[in-house]
């Protein structure tokens, strides 16, 4: 099989949207961190967001609203960069796959619009912002295990491109990596659940963070696979792996991201449970959740990549909207104003 079996390339410089606003010789790099697709920015930024709320609920009134506002924009910077960091990671290492792919195979790695030393460059220079981001977002004080938090993050995104040569089960890989920003996000607003001495990190919260993980491992096992679907046909023809070639029937496929959706709300809800949550998580968090998952795989056609596109952009903004709301209501009566 040759290295590039969807049709000859037939690029064309953006018309419109924001790529279109970018000096040509800029475009490639826009490109290469997904600069046009932000929904990938809120996969990556809800675990954050989320861990930091879930700190904001479980920590009290020691914070004050403008405090938790400012670290909560600086906690979507540091998304923003990982999310690029990740994307031109994973494309440098998967261009020859990505030249095989219909959808894929005019990204700029693999039409060869940017060199891989250039590649190279731009990918250490996204590392270090984004270490720079993560570190100044972190409390000054009182946090001692933060390379625990960022090495194994490192570690995760550097070989989650792997992981998809050689398991079928890489979206399990990829929920991993993106959940372990829960206690990053926890951390920033000053609930490190690693501070084993404090009184006002007890089992109950690190319980909740381990569930809380567990939840969003298993919805980024949902979406992702139903994305994953838009590439099926390329895939099998090109030898990748993934949940979706695996479990390639739809069938099959539909009843265990079922399953895992069955599996995600009861960890909500025992979430909820942990931090003693009023009934507006359980209904918003919890319920929410499960509504989404179950219309999404109801009327998601598998078949369809046009289909599995836009219920994986339109699921994960319903789905992290909800959760985002009914944990705002538990942390919005704990914040102090200021003065």
């Amino acid at each position: 099989m040759g290295k590039q079996s969807c049709a000859p390339p037939q690029y064309s410089h953006p018309t419109r949207g924001i790529l279109a606003c970018l000096p040509s010789t800029w475009v490639p790099y826009a490109e290469l961190i997904r600069l046009n697709k932000p929904t990938g920015v809120l996969n990556i930024h809800f675990p954050y967001l989320f861990g930091a709320l879930y700190g904001v609920w479980l920590s009290g009134p020691r914070l004050e609203i403008g405090i938790v506002l400012a670290r909560m924009l600086l906690l979507l910077a540091t998304s923003f960069v990982l999310r690029s960091f990740g994307c031109a990671w994973n494309d440098f290492i998967d261009q020859d796959l990505d030249r095989q792919v219909k959808r894929s195979c005019l990204r700029p790695l693999a039409r060869g619009a940017i060199n891989n030393s250039n590649a190279i460059v731009y990918i250490i220079a996204l590392y270090f912002a984004w270490l720079s981001l993560v570190v100044a977002s972190l409390p000054k004080q009182g946090t001692h295990y933060w390379p625990f938090y960022l090495g194994p993050v490192t570690l995760l995104v550097l070989a989650y491109p792997f992981a998809k040569r050689v398991s079928h089960h890489a979206q399990v890989f990829l929920g991993v990596t993106l959940a372990w920003g829960i206690p990053i996000g926890a951390t920033v607003m000053d609930a490190d659940p690693l501070l084993l001495s404090s009184k006002e990190i007890g089992v109950s919260f690190r319980l909740g963070i381990l569930a809380f993980m567990g939840a969003y491992v298993l919805w980024s096992v949902i979406h992702d696979t139903v994305y994953a679907f838009q590439d099926l046909q390329d895939d099998l023809r090109a030898g990748a792996k993934s949940m979706a070639v695996y479990y390639h029937s739809s069938s099959n496929a539909r009843s265990l991201l079922i399953g895992c959706g069955l599996l995600m709300v009861l960890l909500q809800i025992a979430v909820g449970h942990l931090a003693s949550a009023q009934w507006m998580y359980q209904i918003l968090s919890s319920g929410g959740s499960g509504l989404v998952v179950g219309i999404m795989l109801w009327r998601v056609r598998l078949e369809s990549p046009q289909d599995c596109e836009w219920w994986f952009k339109n699921g994960t903004r319903a789905w992290g909207l909800l959760v985002t709301i009914g944990l705002t209501m538990e942390c919005v009566p704990r914040l102090r104003t200021l003065g």
